[in-house]
């Protein structure tokens, strides 16, 4: 079943490679771009926490990098022939989950 075009697809495909192309662990962050000290949603996204402000610039929800959600996106590549782009995700994010025990607290970008 193919819900999107050949077209709507490959403008996907084209912001993927576009994305990761400027993040150092070539993984799309949660949501992009991260919300900054001097934009206008930095005051409702500091009400947003649980134990302590955790979503500064490149951090948790603000632009990390969160594994599962790339898992699934890496999955959906390559069962839509985008192999190539699939495989380049998978290793950064097999580098990503070997990290020594402890540093994998939602990867900063």
């Amino acid at each position: 079943m193919n819900i999107n075009s050949r077209f709507q697809k490959e403008k996907v495909i084209v912001f993927i490679e576009q994305l990761t192309h400027f993040q150092k662990k070539k993984l799309l962050p949660s949501f992009w771009p991260p919300v900054e000290v001097a934009d206008s949603d930095w005051d409702s996204l500091q009400k947003i926490r649980t134990y302590g402000f955790r979503n500064r610039p490149g951090e948790y929800q603000n632009g990390a990098i969160w594994p599962f959600s790339n898992g699934l996106l890496i999955a959906g590549l390559y069962k839509n022939g985008y192999k190539h782009l699939a495989g380049q995700m998978l290793e950064a994010l097999r580098e990503v989950v070997r990290l020594p025990e402890g540093s994998m607290d939602f990867m900063n970008t």
